[in-house]
């Protein structure tokens, strides 16, 4: 899955829709490598590790997908600004707002994408198991 949603994501650049469809590939590519990690009874040692890689693949992937995509939408932003310099307001949502007051779709999706890492990278490092236990640990008071 977190190849389709590469490979959806790059071959059409310049189409909103395709990068998108890539970018959908991608989340559902964590959201499973994540659900077999947490409930996986099924796994042996080798399915886990295609997992961890997977998460691990499909998250940085995801994160690169955003950022482009929040940078793209922070240009437009400032573009649109630029030209209406003068004015500092803008129409939205029925009133008038600052625009700096408006966060983007793909500036939100960043801020899911870093919890998620942060959620994946517990999970990766619960899967690892305990810390090795010393000898010394037993006579110490």
């Amino acid at each position: 899955m977190t190849n389709i949603g590469e490979i959806l994501y790059a071959t059409a650049p310049s189409t909103q829709r395709s990068r998108e469809d890539g970018l959908a590939w991608t989340r559902e590519a964590v959201d499973i490598a994540e659900e077999q990690l947490r409930h996986g009874k099924d796994l042996d040692k080798e399915g886990t590790k295609v997992c961890k890689e997977c998460l691990g693949v499909a998250i940085d992937n995801w994160e690169k997908m955003v950022s482009r995509l929040a940078k793209e939408e922070k240009e437009k932003a400032a573009k649109v600004k630029a030209e209406a310099e003068g004015k500092g307001k803008s129409w939205w949502s029925g009133g008038w707002v600052e625009e700096k007051d408006v966060v983007g779709r793909w500036e939100s999706e960043e801020s899911v994408v870093r919890e998620r890492r942060r959620r994946a990278g517990e999970l990766l490092d619960q899967s690892r198991g305990p810390p090795p236990v010393s000898v010394r640990n037993f006579f110490t008071v």
